[in-house]
């Protein structure tokens, strides 16, 4: 079964690749210059590859493109002057991301993906389901304080051992993320400079543990603060969750600009995910029946991505287009 889930990913990858590469060649040999509308052509019909893919698989990687897309499309408009430029831009689109997300998990865990949800619960280190239900979804009159359940002593206390606790915990995650990419993606820093290459592991590893660890202490205690300030019986506000998601997200801040980037691009299929079951559970529109419609996402969000890739690399990441370029075999 495995063995025919991993062909059919395969094929669907190899059948888009092909069809993008032999659309360029006919459309090469019978126009005389290259145009603009070639690649966007080329990338919509080698969307269509996605249709021999397993329907939950292509949703998911569906969604990737197109944030990637959006993210095309929106510095292109910046670029030629259609959109203004608004200070720490990525910050506020993944403060709102995040505050989204932080609603859903403490209130509808059901519209985000299943293994995104269980990472986040894992990750928290003092949530898990129980806790959730009891403090943050189950309709009860009177308020439940903190450490009846959800942490042993003050909540001032605990914030100072969670965050201990999370930076122990993400510098290892961390680490060992960095290390691979270190050792296998560029080996040859390590040669050449080892003090520096090691110093800058070091400093990314410390910078990302600190991100990381900062965002989520300031989601966990804020929640704690606001849930004692508020004083009522579960389940919590929207407000809430929202609120502590939004102001603890402000430490992406303490990342590098392209590791900001990377984070927004990780995020945003998370929200537009959260979106389409929002849409599919209200029927908004019709737009759940539209036959083949994550096929024809992925080829509008190909069409998008392959003109940028074709045309104006500088909008894509380094680490895409080697990507794209080993799939094309360039």
């Amino acid at each position: 079964m495995c063995n025919t889930d991993v062909v059919r990913f395969a094929s669907s990858v190899a059948l888009s690749a092909s069809i993008y590469k032999a659309l360029k060649i006919l459309l090469q040999k019978y126009c005389s210059k290259p145009k603009a509308w070639h690649h966007l052509l080329a990338g919509f019909l080698a969307g269509l590859g996605s249709c021999i893919d397993e329907p939950g698989r292509r949703r998911t990687l569906t969604l990737y493109i197109v944030a990637r897309a959006l993210g095309c499309l929106v510095i292109t408009l910046h670029k030629r002057g259609y959109l203004p430029s608004v200070p720490h831009f990525v910050a506020l689109v993944f403060s709102v991301c995040e505050g989204l997300i932080i609603v859903a998990t403490m209130r509808y865990p059901y519209l985000l993906p299943r293994n995104y949800y269980n990472a986040i619960v894992r990750w928290s280190m003092c949530y898990d389901e129980e806790k959730l239900e009891v403090y943050m979804r189950r309709y009860q009159a009177d308020f439940i304080p903190c450490n009846a359940l959800l942490h042993q002593g003050s909540c001032h206390a605990h914030a100072w051992k969670d965050f201990v606790a999370g930076m122990w915990l993400y510098s290892k995650i961390y680490g060992a993320l960095y290390s691979i990419s270190l050792f296998v993606l560029s080996p040859m820093s390590l040669l050449g400079s080892p003090v520096r290459a090691v110093t800058h592991f070091l400093k990314k590893t410390l910078v990302s543990a600190t991100f990381l660890t900062v965002n989520g202490t300031v989601v966990k205690y804020g929640i704690c603060l606001l849930r004692n300030a508020w004083g009522g019986g579960p389940p919590i506000p929207h407000f809430i969750p929202a609120l502590v998601g939004i102001v603890g997200s402000w430490s992406i801040l303490l990342e590098r600009p392209s590791r900001q980037l990377e984070l927004v691009y990780y995020v945003i299929p998370q929200v537009l995910y959260l979106t389409w079951r929002l849409i599919c559970i209200k029927k908004i529109l019709g737009l759940d029946k539209i036959p083949w419609g994550f096929v024809w996402f992925q080829c509008f969000s190909l069409a998008i991505l392959m003109y940028a890739y074709e045309s104006e690399r500088d909008l894509i990441s380094p680490l895409l287009c080697k990507t794209l370029d080993f799939l094309l075999g360039k």
